[in-house]
């Protein structure tokens, strides 16, 4: 990851390249597979450049998941012993947004309303690692 110039005031942009190699033992025939390698265009973070090159070319298709992030699809069908997946993105970031000193009485009310949405369900549940403590008031 490297920082380019600032240019917009207290923001800052980087530029990221991110490298995989897949070296086979034998030939591949077929391959496929989901690359999760773009930043995701947020509150506080803005995509300025995207892009993904494959070493031997495959097909890329794009899709987004419901949390809005992209994924490519790669799909390549002719024999190889090698696959390097180059992607580049530069992206540029807001400072972040002051915490308040304090939360209103009902705040809890707003987290536990997200429960009972499918998009924040695995954010909201217990998992093995999160457990509910108790309610103290």
């Amino acid at each position: 990851m490297t920082p380019v110039a600032d240019r917009a005031g207290d923001s800052s942009r980087y530029r990221i390249e991110h490298v995989t190699r897949f070296v086979y033992s034998e030939p591949v025939r077929r391959c496929t597979m989901s690359l999760c390698l773009q930043p995701l265009q947020a509150s506080g973070q803005r995509l300025m450049d995207f892009s993904v090159k494959t070493t031997p070319p495959a097909r890329l298709t794009t899709e987004t998941d419901p949390f809005g992030n992209t994924r490519h699809i790669l799909t390549l069908h002719e024999s190889h012993d090698l696959l390097e997946v180059v992607s580049t993105s530069e992206v540029e970031t807001a400072p972040p947004t002051a915490l308040p000193e304090r939360l209103e009485a009902d705040a809890w009310d707003d987290v536990r309303a997200m429960g009972a949405d499918p998009n924040w369900w695995d954010f909201t549940g217990p998992s093995p690692v999160a457990r509910p403590s108790p309610i103290r008031f």
